[in-house]
């Protein structure tokens, strides 16, 4: 953000797919594979199915493989929730391992302009993307390795394969450890500021940082060599 902009602050409980696609796709990513949320298999009454009051809340899915449900840390559970991704129990096909999926999109911007002039932006969260609808499958973030939120580190981490191949390190935790990881470039100006503000209006603040990676061992490499970059 400019110095003349203030900062927009998404909320975890987003309703809706407009306020949803506000979010950089950058952040939904690290939202929806940056965790160490566990999908484990539920039994349910077949009849109950098609009654209105089914019993499903948002952290369960029904596949055709059963129904699952999404159990780990309440604010990583409402994160993932949040950024409207589907979270795959491991399976043959993915070595046993967890992976994400974006939402398929299928969206009309005809009125584009109703929506720039209600949020008072000045772009189009929707543009280039039409009618097209994302092919789900091939779209999948394969979650490699996950790096457990630690007291001493305050931050946590994960490698995910993206469907072109490339490795990416995402780690998420307290601003001032975060800050220290990353490339003084990379790092807003406006950062500290932005900082303290949050601080004062008794705000909880979780920074983010990556790097991207094309050739790596994710079962024998070690947090502190994916930062050391």
């Amino acid at each position: 953000a400019s110095s003349t902009t203030e900062p927009k602050l998404v909320r975890v409980n987003i309703d809706n797919d407009y306020e949803r696609y506000l979010i950089p796709p950058l952040i939904t990513e690290v939202m929806a594979t940056c965790h160490n949320l566990s999908v484990i298999e539920r039994t349910y009454d077949h009849s109950r199915l098609n009654a209105q009051e089914t019993g499903i809340n948002t952290s369960e899915f029904l596949t055709a493989d059963g129904l699952f449900q999404i159990v780990g840390d309440s604010l990583e559970l409402a994160l993932f929730t949040a950024s409207g991704w589907t979270l795959h129990p491991p399976s043959q096909s993915t070595n046993q391992l967890l992976c994400a999926e974006p939402p398929a999109l299928n969206l009309v911007h005809d009125d584009s302009s109703n929506m720039n002039r209600d949020t008072g932006m000045d772009f189009d969260p929707f543009s280039n993307m039409g009618n097209q609808q994302r092919a789900g499958s091939r779209n999948r973030r394969l979650i490699l390795r996950t790096f457990e939120f630690n007291a001493n580190k305050m931050r946590a981490g994960c490698l995910i394969r993206r469907p072109a191949g490339e490795i990416m390190y995402y780690v998420k935790g307290s601003p001032e450890v975060i800050v220290k990881l990353c490339k003084p470039s990379s790092i807003s100006a406006e950062l500290k500021s932005h900082l303290l503000k949050a601080t004062q209006e008794g705000k909880r603040v979780i920074a983010i940082a990556f790097a991207s990676y094309k050739n790596i061992d994710a079962t024998k490499v070690t947090q502190e060599q994916l930062e050391s970059d």
